[in-house]
């Protein structure tokens, strides 16, 4: 898929957001990128996504520990979740280490628990972001209809020390109270360190979700999925979840 290069106009404002874990900064830039080429909505497939950029401006997220989980929580309707995106203004090189995870997990609780794959054998793969636009993975994952969301996150690694280079946007600058409301529910966390199996690879994290807080309102990701129904869900209740996503 095509991506889109994004120059990003440093304002000087730096944040740190801190727990006992980890510790985030953050500075403004311009977004100049698009949607993704390949969104499509449809009578069986819709999009969902949450971030909300009307003003044009970014936070551009960076400072993630060593096997980091971040991610978004994503309420849906029974079928296939076809595809993520998320967008990477800047990614990491191969062979230093850097490679990471992406996965699919349930998720419960008010402040959502990661609480294990929904499906092992294809919501868990090798990830290392090339950067500078969305980062597309094709998922074919079984969403089932007992469940009321999931998160697609992801695991940096940084293996040797060098402290990873990836960075991650959201909404936020200038659009609290004017792109979306200051008392919007929040979809975008931060898990801490994961949890891993035998193989190194992730499984969950024994850490509530801590909302993404930029100061002033929580933000959310630029992230999105696209879910396909293939599960018999009644016309009216699947239409209703169609409108409240673009």
């Amino acid at each position: 898929m095509r991506k889109f290069f994004v120059s990003a106009f440093v304002l000087g404002a730096i944040f740190a957001f801190a727990t006992s874990s980890y510790a985030l900064e953050k500075t403004q830039a311009r977004f100049t990128g698009d949607a993704p080429d390949d969104w499509v909505t449809s009578e069986e497939t819709i999009s969902i996504s949450y971030y909300n950029i009307c003003l044009g401006w970014v936070w551009v997220w960076s400072g993630f520990a060593d096997s980091e989980m971040f991610g978004t929580v994503f309420n849906h309707g029974a079928g296939v979740l076809t595809g993520s995106y998320q967008y990477f203004p800047t990614g990491a090189p191969p062979g230093y280490g850097f490679t990471g995870w992406a996965v699919v997990n349930n998720v419960k609780g008010e402040k959502p628990h990661l609480e294990g794959l929904v499906w092992p054998a294809k919501a868990q793969i090798p990830f290392l972001p090339a950067g500078a636009g969305w980062e597309y993975i094709a998922w074919g994952v079984l969403i089932g209809e007992w469940k009321d969301s999931f998160a697609v996150s992801y695991c940096l690694q940084d293996d040797f020390g060098y402290g990873t280079p990836v960075n991650v946007y959201s909404d936020g600058p200038f659009a609290c109270g004017v792109c979306f409301p200051t008392d919007r529910t929040t979809k975008s966390y931060l898990w801490g360190i994961a949890q891993k199996d035998v193989d190194g690879k992730p499984i969950y994290t024994e850490n509530p979700g801590t909302p993404l807080f930029d100061g002033q309102c929580y933000v959310e990701w630029l992230a999105a999925v696209t879910l396909k129904k293939v599960i018999s869900v009644d016309s009216e209740s699947w239409g209703g979840i169609k409108s409240l996503y673009r």
